[in-house]
Order: structure tokens, then C-alpha cells, then sequence
């Protein structure tokens, strides 16, 4: 029995790069609303009904598209400030992810546990990445298999890793 969430919600799956320049665009002014005339300009069609279905999904605008706190709180952060609010943000919002232990999840346990939120085969490696990205952002350590097979350009600004 799902006591959460009866009905279990798509997570976002617009590219991460894209919700994170958005969030630094908003940062710079929050509009009033958050409609295609604000992101119209900045993402394509397709690409910006995504990012809107990404701010309802985590609860980033209301139901009639007003940024909530959460948004504006996010927006305005920088930095490690940024990177703990984003880390909770995912926390409140991927409970099946985080009841696995990320450090040694297996691919496939992590697979199920975006199933567990109903995403068929065609959108469920893209809300992965979304998570993954937006994971690594937060400073959420994950496993190497769930790593395993993914580009991964910008895992840490520190330079190369020596063992």
C-alpha cells in the first residue's frame, strides 16, 4: 500500500541542463507567472511544456502557474546554499529513489524504483538522466552501477581524479 501518493506522478524528464539554466534565468527576476511567455524565448515548444510539467511535478509553481516559495528560494540561491535545497528538493519529491542506498544501488534496483512512479519505457531513461543530473548537482553521491554506461561530462569542477 502507497500511503504517499495514491496516483504516482510522472518526475520530470526535460533535459536537467535545461531546469537549471531556467532556474538561473529566474534568479535574475521572478516573474509573476510562469507561462510561455517566459520561456518562449529561451526553450522550444515541446522542450518548455516539459520544463512546466518539471516546476508542477516538484511542486516549483501552483496550479495556476505562480512560482511558489520553494521556486523563488531555489532561483535566488548560489552555490553550496543551492546545491543542500536542491538536495532536499529531490529528497522530498523521489521517495522510492532515496529508500535505496545510492551508494550501492544496482542499475536495475534503480530502474524499479522509477517504475514504482509509473513512467513507461520511452520517457523512464529520460527522467533517469533528469535525476542523475540534477543528483550529481545536489552532491548526492550515487553507486558506480548506476553510473555504469553514462556520459557524465561535469561529475566534479575539482579536475581529474588520481588514484
Amino acid at each position: 500500500m502507497n500511503v504517499t501518493s495514491p496516483t504516482p506522478t510522472i518526475p520530470p524528464y526535460v533535459p536537467y541542463r535545461t531546469f537549471r539554466t531556467f532556474l538561473e534565468f529566474l534568479g535574475e527576476g521572478m516573474p509573476a507567472r510562469i507561462d510561455r511567455s517566459v520561456w518562449r524565448q529561451r526553450v522550444s515548444g515541446s522542450t518548455g511544456i516539459q520544463l512546466m510539467t518539471a516546476l508542477r511535478v516538484l511542486d516549483l509553481i501552483d496550479d495556476d502557474e505562480r512560482p511558489t516559495e520553494d521556486l523563488e528560494h531555489l532561483a535566488g540561491l548560489e552555490g553550496d546554499e543551492r546545491k543542500a535545497a536542491l538536495g532536499t528538493l529531490l529528497r522530498r519529491h523521489y521517495m522510492p529513489v532515496f529508500d535505496l542506498d545510492l551508494t550501492r544501488a544496482t542499475k536495475a534496483q534503480f530502474r524499479e524504483a522509477f517504475r514504482r512512479f509509473g513512467a513507461k519505457a520511452g520517457v523512464l531513461a529520460k527522467c533517469e538522466a533528469f535525476f542523475i543530473q540534477a543528483a550529481q548537482d545536489a552532491g548526492v553521491e550515487l553507486s558506480p552501477y548506476v553510473l555504469a554506461g553514462r556520459h557524465v561530462s561535469r561529475r566534479s569542477s575539482s579536475g581529474p581524479s588520481r588514484a
